[in-house]
C-alpha cells in the first residue's frame, strides 16, 4: 500500500496538500482541495503549479495536430476536450515546431522537470521548453508565476520548498540566496514588522509591493497577507492553522 497523506477536509489523498508541502515531501505532484478553476481537478504539478488535467488537455490538443485558429471552437466536441478549454501559448508554439519537421517527437506526459509540454529532438533530448526558457526561476518569470522550485535546500531554514519570482527568496522562511543565514527579503521583513497593516490590491499596485493585506478573511479563516498578482493567501500556502 502506497503512502498517503491527511487532508484539510479529514480525509486522506495519496499527494500532499498544498504545494510547500508537496515541495518539501519531493511530490512531484500535490493536492488542492480548492481544484482548478478551468476543470475542478485538484491535482496541481508541483514544479509549475500548473493543474495535471488540463496540462494532458494541451497534450492531447497538440497531439492531434490541432490547428486552433483564434476563435474557433469546432474542434472541441470531435476531442471531448471542456467547453472552457483555452491552448496556452506554449501548446500554440509545440504545434508550429512540430509542423516545422525539425525532428520534433512529443511526448505523452508532461516534462518531468516542470510540467512543460514535452518536446524532444536531437538537439534538445529533455525538454525543448525548459532547455530554452533558462533556468526555474527564468522559466517561472516567463510563465508569469510568483514562485519556483529550485532542486537545492534553503540556506536559511533548511528544507526544499519554493521561492519568490522576484528575488529568489524562500517562501518558508524569507531567507535570500547568496546571504547570511537569517538574512530575509525585503518584502518578508516588511510582512514581519507590519502584521496588522492593511491596503488596498489597487493600493498596493500603485506602490509596486508584492503583497496586499485588506485584513478580510480568506475561505479558510486567514487574515494575513496575500500575493498581489494572483490574490492567493500565503499563511494558507505555508499550511498555517488559524
Amino acid at each position: 500500500m502506497g503512502r498517503y497523506y491527511k487532508l484539510s477536509n479529514g480525509t486522506l489523498g495519496p499527494f500532499p496538500e498544498g504545494r510547500i508541502a508537496a515541495a518539501r515531501a519531493s511530490s512531484r505532484v500535490y493536492t488542492d482541495l480548492n481544484g482548478c478553476k478551468n476543470c475542478k481537478s485538484v491535482t496541481f504539478i508541483t514544479a509549475s503549479g500548473r493543474c495535471a488535467a488540463c496540462m494532458r488537455d494541451q497534450i492531447a490538443a497538440v497531439y492531434m495536430f490541432i490547428s486552433i485558429p483564434e476563435g474557433d471552437k469546432s474542434y472541441r466536441p470531435a476531442f471531448n476536450l471542456p467547453e472552457n478549454f483555452e491552448p496556452i501559448k506554449e501548446a500554440h508554439e509545440a504545434v508550429k515546431l512540430l509542423k516545422n519537421d525539425e525532428g520534433f517527437k512529443l511526448g505523452k506526459e508532461v516534462c518531468a522537470d516542470y510540467g512543460h509540454i514535452k518536446l524532444t529532438n536531437d538537439k534538445h533530448h529533455r525538454c525543448y521548453f525548459c532547455e530554452t526558457q533558462g533556468n526555474k526561476q527564468e522559466q517561472a518569470r516567463q510563465n508569469e508565476q510568483e514562485h519556483y522550485l529550485t532542486r537545492s535546500k534553503c540556506g536559511g531554514c533548511g528544507l526544499m520548498t519554493l521561492r519568490n519570482t522576484a528575488d529568489a527568496s524562500c517562501v518558508d522562511c524569507g531567507h535570500l540566496p547568496g546571504t547570511r543565514k537569517g538574512s530575509v527579503s525585503p518584502t518578508t521583513q516588511m510582512m514581519r514588522e507590519n502584521p496588522d497593516m492593511v491596503i488596498s490590491r489597487d493600493d498596493a499596485i500603485d506602490l509596486d509591493m508584492v503583497v496586499y493585506r485588506t485584513g478580510e478573511k480568506c475561505k479558510h479563516g486567514h487574515t494575513g497577507w496575500r500575493y498581489v498578482t494572483t490574490g492567493n493567501c500565503i499563511p494558507c500556502m505555508r499550511g498555517e492553522q488559524v
